[in-house]
């Protein structure tokens, strides 16, 4: 004879379970939600990117990153500067100014590198600046030219890494912010009507629910105090 088996879930909205279930819930599956929550630098990283382009001309730009806290966690990137910008910042060129007005010397190119072919780091001090240059005659070549234009590109690489520093705490606490256990409860509130727990937190699957008689819990305000008979009668508020 065939036999019919009935189950009774009681289950239960995010919402609905104590803050330490919800906690533990959280920590069970906040590697998945920091993955799925990445999408929030996106905005900080256009923003930089932006700035690169208005200040220097940058071109080409490729952000990294990496928001743990591991060794090698940090920000850099590469780029091309556009050199008429950078020239404009007297500040880097102070010992060149007279040759390059005088055009005895060129800059070609102004770019930021990282250090090595291929490079698993992600800080700052992954990426420094190369400047690419050339003068026009060679008996008029100055032998302190390849000393000056390394200092150019240590002062321009200063520049690039603290800003990249900067850059990387507006990321970071963006994406602190986006993981934390108060996003969590949001996000995780906005899917009550398709995820349910049980009493413990764990996560009930769908397809027990399927096609299931639900009926809501009702909780019903007792009474316990004695009616002005002093009989043992319990009244309940309908």
């Amino acid at each position: 004879m065939p036999k019919t088996y009935k189950t009774e879930i009681v289950g239960y909205t995010f919402g609905e379970l104590p803050r330490e279930v919800q906690e533990d819930i959280y920590n069970r599956n906040q590697e998945d939600f920091c993955y799925f929550q990445e999408h929030v630098l996106e905005a900080a990283i256009y923003e930089f990117e932006a700035n690169l382009k208005e200040e220097y001309g940058a071109t080409d730009i490729k952000v990294y990153y990496d928001v743990s806290y591991s060794q090698g966690s940090g920000a850099c990137y590469t780029a091309h500067f556009d050199v008429d910008t950078m020239l404009a910042s007297l500040d880097f060129w102070q010992d060149l100014c007279d040759d390059l007005n005088a055009g005895k010397l060129s800059i070609d190119e102004v770019r930021v590198e990282r250090c090595g072919p291929s490079n698993y780091y992600c800080h700052e001090n992954t990426c420094y600046v190369a400047i690419e240059w050339s003068w026009s005659d060679e008996s008029k070549y100055n032998e302190n030219w390849p000393d000056l234009i390394a200092n150019a590109e240590k002062l321009i690489t200063e520049m690039v890494r603290s800003q990249i520093r900067d850059f990387f705490y507006t990321l970071r606490d963006s994406y602190e912010e986006a993981i934390s256990f108060e996003v969590y409860c949001e996000y995780m509130s906005a899917s009550d009507d398709i995820a349910c727990f049980t009493e413990e937190g764990e996560q009930i699957n769908q397809l027990f629910l399927e096609n299931a008689h639900v009926v809501d819990g009702v909780q019903l305000k007792l009474d316990f105090e004695y009616s002005d008979n002093d009989t043992d009668t319990l009244e309940t508020d309908s």
